[in-house]
C-alpha cells in the first residue's frame, strides 16, 4: 500500500481520473468498509486506481480541541486497516488550521481535482466538507457537474435500525457495551502501540506479559480481560490482554498488558528489539471484569481458567 503525506506538494495525478473517497475513518467500521469496498470495486470497473483520502489528526481536535473525543482508530490503526481491505493507494492529508478555512469549492478545486485529478467521487451519506463544514451533497452535485467529474453517494448501513456511525460506537465502548461496538465495526476491536518495561511481576506468577503504551487520545476498551490475537514483529499468536489497575496489588495506575500464549516474552525470545517493539492487539471478545483477588495465588489460578476459555474461544474462531 502506498501511502502519501506530501500531495499539497505533488499530486497524485499519475494516475488517470482515480475514484476517489474522503473521510475520517474513525474505527473503520461496517459503513466505512462498505464505502470503501464500493470504491475499490469501481476503480477495478474503471481500470484505474482507488483513493482513500483522510485526515491526520482529526478535525476536531484543531477546530474544537476541547470537546475532540477519544479516536476508535491512531493513523497507524486506521492505514494498518485500509491495507487489511486490499487498499492500494491513501492520501493522508494534514489537517490543521490553514486547511480548516479552506472553502468547500476551493477544497474541491484544489485538492480533488488539481492535486488527484478525481475521476469519481463516492461519498458517504452524511458527510460534510470544508470551513464550517459548509459543503455537502447538495455542493457536490453541483461541481460535479462543472468540474466534471462522477459522484454517488453511500449509505447509511444500519445496525438495530439505526445508522452506524463512529461516534455512535465510541458511546457503546465508554458504556461498556462492547459486543455491541464489535457488531458495528464488522471486527475486533484494533489497539497499537510500543512496548514498554514492566515490573516483572506476571512472570513470578508464570504469567508473563507484554506491556504497552498507546497514544493518548485512543479510546481504550472498558476495563477487564479480553481475548485477543496478538501481532508483533512477524508472528501472530492468540493472548489474553488485561486493561485495568491491578487491584490485587493495590496498584491504580491503568495499564495495559497482554500475555502471549506460546511465546516467550524475554529478550532472549523477542528477536530484533526494533521489530517487536510495535505491538498490535486485536481485541476479539471481553471475558471478565477486573476484580481484586483475595490472594496472588486466586489470581493465578483465575488466569488459568482465563488462559483455558479463551485458548478454547480462539480455536473455535479459526
Amino acid at each position: 500500500m502506498n501511502v502519501h503525506y506530501d500531495i499539497f506538494e505533488t499530486g497524485l495525478i499519475r494516475y488517470k481520473k482515480p475514484v476517489v473517497t474522503l473521510g475520517t475513518f474513525d474505527g473503520v467500521h461496517l459503513g466505512h468498509r462498505g464505502l470503501i469496498e464500493k470504491v475499490l470495486k469501481e476503480a477495478r470497473s474503471r481500470s484505474t486506481r482507488a483513493v482513500v483520502l483522510t485526515f491526520e489528526p482529526h478535525p476536531r481536535t484543531v477546530i474544537s480541541p476541547n470537546e475532540a473525543p477519544k479516536l476508535l482508530t491512531t493513523l497507524v490503526e486506521k492505514l494498518k486497516r485500509f491495507e487489511e481491505m486490499g487498499v492500494e493507494e491513501v492520501a493522508v492529508l494534514r489537517f490543521d488550521l490553514n486547511l480548516s478555512e479552506l472553502d468547500a469549492v476551493s477544497f474541491v478545486r484544489q485538492i480533488l481535482i488539481r492535486k488527484l485529478d478525481l475521476g469519481k467521487l463516492i461519498i458517504g451519506y452524511g458527510h460534510c466538507f470544508g470551513k464550517d463544514r459548509s459543503g455537502g451533497i447538495a455542493l457536490l452535485k453541483k461541481l460535479s457537474k462543472e468540474f466534471t467529474f462522477d459522484l454517488e453517494v453511500f449509505g447509511p448501513v444500519h445496525h438495530r435500525g439505526e445508522p452506524i456511525s463512529s461516534s455512535r460506537i465510541r458511546r457503546a465502548i465508554s458504556a461498556g457495551e462492547f459486543d455491541e461496538a464489535l457488531e458495528m465495526l464488522g471486527q475486533d476491536y484494533l489497539v497499537s502501540g510500543e512496548r514498554v518495561p514492566g515490573k516483572g511481576r506476571g512472570r513470578k506468577l508464570g504469567f508473563p506479559t507484554l506491556n504497552m503504551s498507546t497514544a493518548e487520545y485512543k479510546l481504550l476498551p472498558p476495563e477487564g480481560v479480553y481475548a485477543s490475537s496478538v501481532e508483533i514483529g512477524r508472528k501472530r499468536l492468540g493472548g489474553m490482554t488485561c486493561i485495568g489497575t491491578r487491584p490485587t496489588f493495590g496498584e491504580s495506575q491503568r495499564s495495559l498488558e497482554v500475555h502471549l500464549f506460546d511465546y516467550e516474552t524475554g529478550p532472549q525470545a523477542a528477536g530484533s528489539e526494533e521489530n517487536n517493539r510495535q505491538v498490535h492487539i486485536y481485541t476479539e471478545k471481553y471475558i471478565r471484569p477486573n476484580i481484586k483477588f483475595a490472594s496472588p495465588e486466586e489470581l493465578v489460578k483465575q488466569l488459568r481458567k482465563d488462559e483455558k476459555n479463551i485458548r478454547e474461544l480462539l480455536e473455535e474462531g479459526q
